[in-house]
């Protein structure tokens, strides 16, 4: 320690007092102190150096680990960019174009446009050559401004993107390119997942990721032609030639720029956005100032509303344009001028001056052909909504729009002479009024607001306040309500309102389908007479679930059940004109008054029973197959059952004896056809029907033949179903009009098709039509039934069939049948041009006509007349 410790020894009197000494002294401490300032000046200097080596220890320290964890976080950033990259899908950038789907169309048999099959979206493919540079600049503008330059992401973007989502503190804007938004399109459509931040960061790296990766394969002209043959432009559209065929029915290529701004304006929220949207006509105000149309689409009539938001997005875009010099001054204030309101031309996407039968039909059989072409039915329905197809039909329109105009004058053509203002009461639903019970009148059943109807309602209360509709001994708890039954019908877990009728203004009777009670099964029991009881429980939550009304009546709200308030008129009809010799279906109806897609095809899916349009078919042609003659003689004499009863019975009175199969033909004589098929047997009648196409070999449960009845299989091979067509099922007027069609072909058989041939979308042929055939018998035999069956028009009981006086001209060949108490009429025959089958009867069977099989010849004599008043003169083979 040294002096330190010498100072601290040394004392007052060891120095002395004398001057000298006292410097000395002084002298002593002055250096004392100095040695000690400059000790302790050492020390701190000491502790600094130590100290700023811990600082700087410290500071490396921190460094490195800073450091180490920036690498750890690269190296995990790396890894997990990585994982997720690895699962990015297989893509092939040159192959995009194969991704997009796009509509169908159907055409008709001269190559006309008939119908778009219509699906979600509605998308046609356009080279970017013909979309203008002025629709490609205003989508450049307002969606990716860098997009000549960029390579797949916009740093800059974002970056600015960046930051003003932190400063707003939510994701407002967004940063991605077009490229990316064609990636998201394509491949990532099903990851986006904007409540999952992780996800959704996912999906944005392997957005990014796979853009950079297709920049590196495509030029920037074809990632920009399928972006816009991508986007999605709303109502369904989908690309630029789309959105231009939706809003002003015209191709890109003559849009204007005001218009193609305002298209691209539609793509950051199509449904906000889009220059018009739809509503249901009946839900739309007659006084609406935007409502500048109406479209039908998928079966409804929808009001067509202007929308002015859209131009709003329509300034963003051109001031966009003119600030990136696409457009001048000039041109932005001619665009901004422009009336697009007046310009909006909103398009269907079907022909509605026909109906949709045959379009409904053409798509299910094109599912049927490709699926023989090895698909499965799902990736058919998948090829037809969305491969962009192209299907030719057999569909003749000319001859489809006359046959649709002899269907609106139904009532007219059937009251004939006796009453030329109005339509007969084609149906008798006199006796179904307040007799059977079956169907009740609808002003019997509701009021003018929908309301279901009891008359004399006061009366129906206890003195307990309890309601009681329909009494009976069954004890009812407090403040119930009893509703009488006859309204309803008793389902599994749940009450059915019954059907109803109307009568319209030409006196047809319009059947209407009965809704359901909309109540749960907690809220009712069934009484021990079949009451319906509503509990009290239910009354007390829902105390206008009736009322009394100032009459007396009581009325069951409509707000409680629904009913089908349009109803179909009746009777039906349905009608399927055919080509013979190629098996071509040329026209079709498939109901009266129907209006919509995918409703029932009474023609080819309406199952009636035939009656003695069956006998040509099950008898005459495989009795003069199997040594017969059109002059071989049939007894007409009784005829008994296995039970020993007299039956059948002719529609005349007696019998006639010994008659000619040519008379037996011609007069449809029952007891003579059913001993004629007893006398060839029923398995040879069988054989025949399924050379005809009238029994499905392939799948016997489907044909009319076996059907399953209250738990259990009818077998229909029995002498009153061939012979004389009471079958269980009964047969559609498309297989009628086949089997016809066999002897109108001289005795060959050709299934019937709708399609000549389909088209993939790159013009491709997938399918062309080749006639299925088989024979049934030789010419010869097929002569012979058409000779007999002329007279059945010539004399017999299908005179008003006859297209011109005593058949001559152009000859017609047919059969009449009706059901039992006219339930159903039919008339089947042919020309040398055509075959038809026409139908006409009730939707309940139930329900009978007031006319038989003359009705129906009337009508197919009027449709047939049309179709063939500009054809030359022409016989029958013989």
């Amino acid at each position: 320690m040294g002096e330190g410790i010498e100072k601290e020894e040394v004392s007052k009197e060891d120095i002395g007092s004398g001057d000298v000494e006292k410097e000395e002294v002084e002298g002593a401490e002055k250096g004392l102190e100095e040695a000690v300032k400059e000790e302790e000046s050492h020390k701190n200097k000491e502790e600094k150096k130590v100290l700023s080596t811990k600082a700087i220890k410290i500071i490396r320290t921190s460094g490195l680990a800073i450091c180490f964890l920036c690498f750890c976080i690269s190296i995990w950033i790396i890894g997990f960019v990585k994982d997720v990259i690895k699962d990015v899908p297989d893509i092939d950038p040159k192959e995009i174009n194969s991704l997009l789907s796009e509509h169908s169309i159907i055409y008709d048999a001269k190559g006309q446009e008939l119908e778009m099959i219509q699906t979600i979206e509605f998308r046609e493919i356009i080279e970017i050559s013909k979309i203008p540079d002025q629709v490609k600049n205003a989508f450049i503008a307002i969606e990716d401004e860098r997009f000549r330059t960029h390579k797949g992401i916009d740093i800059k973007r974002i970056i600015g993107a960046l930051l003003i989502n932190i400063k707003q503190k939510s994701p407002v804007q967004g940063a991605s390119t077009i490229t990316q938004q064609l990636i998201k399109n394509l491949y990532l459509r099903e990851e986006v997942d904007r409540e999952n931040l992780v996800n959704d960061m996912k999906r944005k790296i392997r957005e990014a990721y796979l853009a950079m990766e297709m920049e590196k394969e495509l030029s920037k002209d074809q990632i920009l032609q399928t972006y816009l043959n991508t986007i999605n432009l709303g109502q369904g559209a989908y690309g630029v030639q789309a959105a231009a065929k939706t809003y002003f029915d015209k191709d890109v290529e003559e849009l204007t720029i005001a218009e193609g701004a305002l298209i691209a304006g539609v793509t950051k929220n199509p449904s906000k956005n889009a220059p018009y949207l739809l509503q249901l006509s009946e839900n739309i105000e007659n006084n609406n100032q935007n409502l500048i149309g109406h479209i039908y689409l998928i079966g409804k009539d929808y009001g067509v509303l202007y929308n002015p938001d859209s131009l709003e997005r329509q300034k963003i875009v051109l001031n966009k344009m003119k600030e990136l010099g696409y457009v001048t001054e000039e041109e932005y204030q001619m665009a901004l001028d422009e009336d697009i309101k007046e310009s909006l031309r909103p398009r269907e996407r079907e022909n509605t001056e026909i109906t949709s039968f045959f379009p409904d039909l053409v798509q299910k059989e094109a599912v049927e052909i490709l699926m023989k072409q090895g698909m499965t039915k799902q990736e058919a329905e998948e090829r037809l909504y969305k491969g962009g197809l192209r299907i030719y039909t057999t569909l003749d329109v000319d001859m489809q729009k006359k046959i649709e105009q002899v269907y609106e004058n139904f009532g007219e053509i059937l009251a004939g002479k006796r009453d030329k203002k109005s339509a007969p009461i084609l149906t008798e639903w006199r006796r179904y009024n307040g007799k059977s019970g079956n169907l009740d009148r609808q002003n019997n059943l509701v009021d003018h607001q929908g309301n279901l109807l009891y008359f004399n309602g006061e009366n129906m209360f206890t003195e307990e306040k309890t309601l009681i509709i329909e009494k009976s001994n069954y004890t009812l708890e407090k403040n119930t309500l009893e509703i009488k039954s006859n309204k309803f019908k008793l389902l599994k877990n749940a009450i059915g309102l019954k059907n109803f009728y109307s009568v319209d203004k030409n006196k047809n009777l319009v059947l209407h389908q009965g809704g359901m009670l909309n109540i749960s099964d907690d809220d009712y029991k069934i009484g021990g007479e079949g009451q319906i009881i509503i509990k009290s429980s239910f009354l007390k939550k829902n105390p206008d679930f009736y009322e009394i009304d100032d009459r007396g009546n009581l009325l069951l709200s409509s707000k409680y059940f629904t009913i089908d308030e349009r109803g179909v008129i009746q009777p039906q009809s349905a009608l399927v004109i055919l080509d013979h010799t190629t098996g071509k279906i040329k026209a079709m109806i498939g109901g009266r008054d129907v209006t919509g897609k995918k409703v029932l095809n009474r023609a080819t899916d309406g199952y009636r029973q035939p009656g003695s349009v069956m006998k040509p078919l099950a008898v005459y042609l495989p009795a003069l197959d199997n040594g017969y003659t059109a002059d071989s003689l049939i007894d007409d004499s009784p005829h008994y059952d296995r039970d020993g009863k007299l039956w059948p019975r002719n529609w005349y009175s007696g019998y006639r004896g010994l008659t000619p199969l040519r008379k037996v033909a011609a007069d449809s004589m029952n007891v003579a056809t059913v001993k004629l098929l007893d006398a060839i047997g029923i398995d040879t009648s069988m054989e025949y029907l399924k050379k005809l196409g009238i029994i499905n070999e392939e799948d016997p449960l489907r044909d009319s033949f076996i059907s399953r009845q209250e738990n259990k299989y009818v077998n229909d091979e029995n002498l009153a179903a061939l012979g004389l067509g009471g079958l269980t099922r009964g047969l559609s007027p498309l297989s009628v009009s086949a089997a016809y069609g066999a002897i109108a072909n001289q005795g060959v058989y050709i299934k019937p098709s709708t399609i000549e041939r389909i088209l993939d979308a790159k013009g491709n042929i997938l399918y062309e039509y080749q006639p299925e055939k088989r024979i049934v018998v030789e010419p010869e035999i097929a002569n012979i039934l058409t000779n007999i069956l002329q007279d059945v028009i010539s004399y017999g009981t299908g005179t008003r069939a006859s297209l011109y006086r005593g058949n001559k001209k152009i000859p017609v060949a047919g059969k009449t049948g009706t059901t039992t108490a006219k339930a159903d009429a039919w008339f089947a025959g042919y020309t040398p041009y055509y075959t038809a089958a026409l139908w006409i009867g009730n939707d309940l069977p139930q329900l009978n006509l007031t006319d038989g099989s003359r009705m129906a010849a009337t009508l197919w004599r009027e449709v047939m007349f049309r179709i063939h008043e500009d054809l030359e003169e022409k016989s029958f083979n013989q």
